[in-house]
């Protein structure tokens, strides 16, 4: 069975049940929450349109044609006419001898991006990648931080922090003289935008419990969904890549009201001991919850005064060992976890590895997959729509599935479907280009389902004082798979069938690993290391402890203690 929950867990979760665990409160900030990752959709994947690479040819002054190893090349006229010479396309060939005069580009007039204001084609061709490359290096960054500094200086600040400086860096790509300083501009952005995302992640998870967490969870990546949606309409009216920074950054205007209307999460106060804070927003919640003052005050009263005492009924406690490690794990509240505790607590550890492996499939899948649907069509814009509007009903159905069944099935299930329809891709292909289409959209539908159960899921494994590590490392390892994810498709050109056949692959082995996650569902979030359950996945193995009769076999009471002293 286990270790029974800590008390002063248990007495938070009643005193929040008292004033509403889904009410007026916890609806406006699902809502905010939900509004403010649809900024991280459109930024995340501008780049889509902002680095656009188009057809090019070489420039030749001597006349309306375009030199490109002796071909003749489509050519465009002073008025937009096109005019057609054999062999006119344009074939993104460099030659040996250079375009000393420049380059022609089978762009719409008005439309531009990096590529074609810098000419980063032929001997430049590596500066694009290089730049998207150092974006999802500041994503990677950005996960790592947001966990300390969320944990150390609270969510509210480090949300609204993050959200400030995601619209100011957009902006400034836009001003950017140069490749070197858009990167720099770029990188930033993707490090300030993830520090966003996850914090608000994290938010939703603490400030509402148990059967809605899940839903909640789901909305806030829906969030992302709806603003990756909205990128191709940007796009569309806003032709010019510097303009299209300015117009997604002025959209931060919306969100000014967020300095007044988000507040720190109750839960960090509370294990933070911050209570003159904690009290103030309780009654706030309270207040907009409908309970009357004189009601809000008698319940602080009353978990204030349990809270200074330890419970002295023999029932609340499993047993005299029990005893001992649950008054470890309250004295843990107390100390400061750092990153290396995700490894060196033996509990947590499985749960960290489990978790970044499922981080890092479910992101080379994603974007393995949304990368290549760019060649479904002609329209780049339907493109990037079709590949956001999947995701909707996958997210849909995942708020259905939790509510009749756990986290767990359904997370191995989706990440078994994914790599099954990927590794199918290539054998479909050879006989129907339509049927290895859908098999690749069904392993979107999967992924982008897998990927939102695994938010739900990370948020919940890890205990309070890490949970802001724990889900910032496992979306650094996710930014990891975003690296891989388009050299893995790079491979595709010498053997079509590797990418889809690397990422089946890592689908199915991702799906096993989870077979020993604890469930989640309808279960209160653990707050201190001595709350959480044993693992039993492969990856488990390597940290497997021999079963003590008087201790719990995942709590390593020695190891706490130690750094307790």
């Amino acid at each position: 069975m286990g270790l029974e929950r800590d008390p002063r867990s248990l007495r938070y979760d009643n005193l929040m049940r008292e004033i509403g665990e889904f009410g007026k409160f916890q609806k406006l900030l699902c809502v905010l929450l939900t509004l403010s990752a649809a900024p991280n959709g459109y930024f995340a994947l501008c780049i889509v349109f902002v680095g656009r690479s188009p057809k090019f040819a070489c420039f030749e002054p001597s006349g309306n044609e375009y030199r490109d190893q002796s071909v003749y090349i489509e050519s465009h006229t002073p008025n937009n006419s096109t005019q057609h010479s054999p062999q006119s396309v344009f074939n993104d060939t460099c030659n040996d001898f250079g375009c000393p005069y420049g380059y022609l580009y089978e762009v719409e007039e008005g439309r531009t991006s990096i590529v074609t204001e810098w000419n980063l084609v032929c001997e430049r061709k590596w500066i694009n990648p290089l730049i998207t490359s150092l974006y999802m290096g500041g994503v990677l960054i950005g996960s790592l931080l947001t966990g300390a500094f969320s944990d150390k200086f609270g969510r509210y600040p480090t949300f609204m922090t993050g959200t400030v400086l995601m619209f100011i860096s957009f902006g400034l790509c836009g001003t950017a003289p140069s490749p070197t300083v858009f990167a720099i501009f770029f990188s930033v952005a993707g490090l300030v935008t993830m520090v966003n995302y996850i914090t608000a992640f994290i938010m939703a998870a603490e400030m509402i419990n148990t059967k809605d967490r899940a839903m909640t969870g789901t909305l806030v990546v829906g969030g992302f969904a709806m603003g990756y949606m909205l990128l191709p309409l940007f796009a569309y009216l806003v032709g010019d890549w510097r303009h299209l920074c300015f117009v997604l950054a002025s959209t931060g205007i919306c969100f000014i009201p967020y300095f007044w209307l988000m507040t720190e999460s109750p839960r960090w106060l509370y294990t933070k001991n911050k209570t003159d804070e904690f009290n103030k927003l309780f009654h706030k919640i309270a207040k907009t919850n409908g309970v009357t003052k004189a009601r809000t005050e008698q319940l602080l009263k009353a978990f204030h005064q349990e809270s200074d005492h330890i419970p002295e009924n023999k029932s609340m406690i499993a047993d005299d060992a029990s005893t001992i490690v649950a008054d470890a794990a309250t004295r843990f509240h107390d100390r400061r976890y750092s990153f290396l505790d995700l490894f060196l607590i033996k509990s947590v550890l499985p749960r960290t590895l489990c978790m970044w492996c499922v981080w890092f499939v479910c992101s080379v899948i994603y974007y393995g997959v949304a990368f290549n649907t760019s060649n479904m069509g002609r329209n780049p814009y339907i493109n990037c729509f079709i590949a956001a509007a999947v995701e909707i009903p996958a997210y849909a159905a995942v708020v259905l599935l939790l509510k009749r069944h756990g986290r767990k099935p359904i997370l191995i299930s989706t990440l078994l479907g994914s790599g099954l329809t990927c590794a199918a891709v290539p054998f479909l292909e050879t006989r129907s280009t339509t049927a290895a289409v859908v098999a690749a959209m069904i392993g979107k539908f999967a992924v982008s389902a897998a990927f939102n159960v695994a938010f739900i899921v990370c948020s919940e494994l890890f205990p309070t004082l890490m949970r802001s590590m724990g889900v910032g490392s496992s979306s650094m390892a996710a930014r990891v798979g975003g690296m891989v994810a388009p050299y893995l498709l790079y491979m595709g050109d010498s053997y079509p069938s590797i990418p889809y056949l690397m990422m089946g692959s890592l689908g199915v082995a991702a799906s096993l690993l989870c077979v020993g996650l604890p469930e989640t569902k309808s279960r209160a979030i653990p707050e201190t290391v001595g709350d959480l359950e044993p693992m039993t996945c492969i990856c488990c193995q390597i940290t497997k402890m021999k079963k003590s009769p008087s201790l719990p076999e995942h709590i390593d009471v020695e190891h706490e203690h130690a750094l307790l002293d």
